[in-house]
């Protein structure tokens, strides 16, 4: 079995700063894959930041995978097996965070 590493990347940039609100670009899902996010801290970070993974079938309507998958702790790290949609991606919340660089990394593997 491979894994495929890929990093989410916001406006270009994969180390994104975590003082205001930002949405990645969407990353291509295959289907039947065991799948798993995490953030990458990587300067320290002064606030509670959250982020949600939503979905997209079509890449222009999102909404949110599910409701335990929203506003996680920036610590925390999350997964699931199989995969029903298109397109990933990562929207993050600052929530008024005053420093901070983080990067998210998706590791994904066919069943």
């Amino acid at each position: 079995m491979s894994y495929e590493k890929k990093t989410f990347v916001f406006a270009g940039e994969t180390e994104l700063d975590i003082t205001a609100d930002a949405t990645s670009e969407g990353i291509e899902m295959p289907e039947n894959y065991l799948w798993s996010v995490s953030p990458n801290i990587v300067a320290a970070i002064t606030g509670a930041p959250t982020y949600t993974i939503e979905v997209s079938s079509d890449g222009h309507t999102w909404f949110e995978y599910t409701s335990d998958l929203t506003d996680m702790a920036i610590t925390t790290s999350t997964g699931v097996e199989g995969f029903e949609y298109i397109l990933m991606r990562i929207v993050l919340t600052a929530n008024s965070a005053s420093a901070g660089d983080v990067e998210f990394l998706l590791v994904r593997r066919e069943i």
